[in-house]
């Protein structure tokens, strides 16, 4: 519930019932739905504008991935630290993150989780002003990405391209990949 309050808007309402399940997830000794949980709540805070709250949350997180050896856990929680990175403008950190992530996410084969961690790795190289690299790894998370994964990832990395084109100097083709992006997010 809390995930789904999360995602829907209803950040009180998730908060509440995140934290309850932390609580419930220590009393059960259960280091999944911990990690779980702590990565939620550290979403939540980041959707909040306080990545450094959230990035603590992350931590918790990853030690409880990293403890029960789930590398699919392991990676979205790299990747939410990296975008928590991201925001604060760290883009060595967020380039570290991604390209462990990106390794995991090829191991267990989750296309979607490495189409993120891509488009990441190229939002980090765009901040550190390689915009060649930005385009070219935005493109290949666009490449990978299928009729199956989701349309905000999808939006995400057009976004992000198009924000790349645009400092580079190509204005077309970055109207191009906002037009896209806007698409995707269906009738107004």
């Amino acid at each position: 519930m809390g995930a789904a309050e999360r995602a829907l808007g209803c950040l009180p309402e998730a908060a509440a019932h995140l934290s309850e399940v932390m609580g419930l997830a220590a009393r059960l000794d259960d280091d999944w739905l911990a990690g779980m949980s702590s990565c939620q709540l550290g979403a939540l805070h980041d959707q909040q504008g306080r990545p450094e709250k959230a990035l603590t949350l992350y931590g918790t997180s990853l030690a409880f991935a990293e403890k029960i050896g789930c590398p699919r856990m392991i990676s979205k929680t790299l990747c939410f630290t990296a975008e928590a990175h991201l925001a604060l403008g760290r883009y060595a950190e967020v380039k570290d993150l991604a390209r462990r992530a990106a390794e995991l996410a090829r191991e267990v084969g989750d296309v979607q989780l490495r189409a993120t961690r891509l488009s990441l790795l190229g939002a980090a190289e765009h901040g550190r002003g390689d915009l060649p690299l930005a385009i070219t790894l935005q493109r290949e998370a666009l490449a990978t990405l299928t009729e199956h994964t989701s349309r905000p990832l999808e939006m995400e990395a057009r976004r992000r391209l198009g924000r790349t084109y645009a400092a580079a100097g190509h204005p077309a083709e970055a109207e191009r990949q906002f037009h896209i992006a806007r698409s995707l997010a269906g009738p107004a």
